[in-house]
Formats: C-alpha cells, sequence, structure tokens
C-alpha cells in the first residue's frame, strides 16, 4: 500500500502572495507636508489620510479614477500600479455630473457643498 501524504494547506508554500482583490490605498508623498520640488499635488486634510483606504472602499470607478465624497469634500483617486491607488482632494467641477446627481439623490452630499466648491 503507497503511503498517502496529507494535501499541504492551499498557498502555503507558494512564495508570492497573490494581489488583493480590492484596490489598496498607497499615499503619495506630494499629497501631504512638506511639499515636493517640482510637480505638486492638492494637499490632503490631515483628518483624511488616517481614513483614506476607507475612502478608497467606498469610492466609485467611473471612467478609470475612483471618486469618493467625505464631509462636503470631492477625492479622486488615480491608479499607479496594478490594484494600486493614490488620492487627493479634487474639485467639485472635476467629479462627473453623474456622480454628483447619484450622491446628492443618495444622501451622500447636500448640493449646498458642490455649488459653494
Amino acid at each position: 500500500m503507497a503511503d498517502e501524504k496529507e494535501p499541504a494547506p492551499a498557498g502555503s508554500d507558494e512564495k508570492t502572495v497573490p494581489e488583493p482583490t480590492k484596490p489598496v490605498y498607497e499615499a503619495n508623498p506630494k499629497h501631504s507636508e512638506p511639499w515636493q520640488s517640482g510637480a505638486r499635488g492638492r494637499l490632503c486634510e490631515k483628518n483624511v489620510r488616517p481614513m483614506a483606504q476607507k475612502l478608497l472602499d467606498e469610492s466609485t470607478l467611473y471612467d478609470g479614477a475612483r471618486y469618493a465624497v467625505h464631509e462636503g469634500h470631492a477625492y479622486c483617486a488615480q491608479r499607479h500600479q496594478t490594484r494600486r491607488w493614490h488620492g487627493y482632494p479634487t474639485g467639485w467641477r472635476n467629479v462627473p455630473a453623474k456622480l454628483r446627481t447619484q450622491w446628492v439623490k443618495a444622501d451622500r452630499v447636500k448640493k449646498r457643498p458642490i455649488d459653494k466648491y
């Protein structure tokens, strides 16, 4: 009778970690203090930085970018590697009209902040 081995747990002998199925936030230093020389991004507020992954998780993918809203402000994320994204504050004019309308209807944002900014 052949000596049967118990199968190894899935992934136990793999040396690579599979990519996560959800987008992953990676900060870009140009969006935080101190400013980098050269091309500059918009500065993220300090209270938003700790929740960047949550914003990315709740974002909406539209035309290659991801958009999110927090406390009346709009945020955009761009992919810089496979499933790796960096985000920054953006003006409401840069958020597609379709998303702005959906968010107002879903009560994710009031119309006033959109008109204000």
